[in-house]
């Protein structure tokens, strides 16, 4: 027995609810609530993950390193970096690398390799 105070009638089911059929707001954008606008934008108090959703969503996933030019990286090998060290909203402060670039951009890659090298003696 249907709940609710209203039934469905034959009308209805072969009218509204079709199986497979999109939603009636399927791709409509709401730009009064996006972005800056949205109730939960932080603005500068953004987190390190959130900054680095935010200029992915903007400058999309490239498999290129800018630096080496390797191609075909995903996932964890190929790294949003940050020019400038300070984290801004400004897309152009921030560069495509693969890992091994990233490192080496930011300094930590001869901390990371000495010991390695020491272990295996290399």
């Amino acid at each position: 027995m249907p709940t609710g105070i209203y039934k469905r009638t034959e009308y209805h089911t072969a009218t509204y609810f079709k199986k497979g059929q999109p939603s009636w707001n399927k791709g409509i954008k709401t730009p009064q609530i996006q972005s800056e606008k949205h109730g939960n934008w932080k603005g500068k108090d953004v987190s390190y993950v959130g900054m680095h959703m935010w200029v992915a969503r903007h400058l999309g996933k490239p498999d290129t390193c800018e630096e080496c030019g390797k191609s075909g990286l995903k996932g964890r090998q190929i790294h949003w970096a940050n020019k400038s060290g300070e984290y801004k909203r400004d897309l152009s402060d921030w560069l495509r690398l693969c890992a091994k670039c990233h490192m080496e951009y930011d300094g930590t890659y001869p901390y990371l390799v000495a010991p390695y090298n020491q272990a295996h003696g290399k």
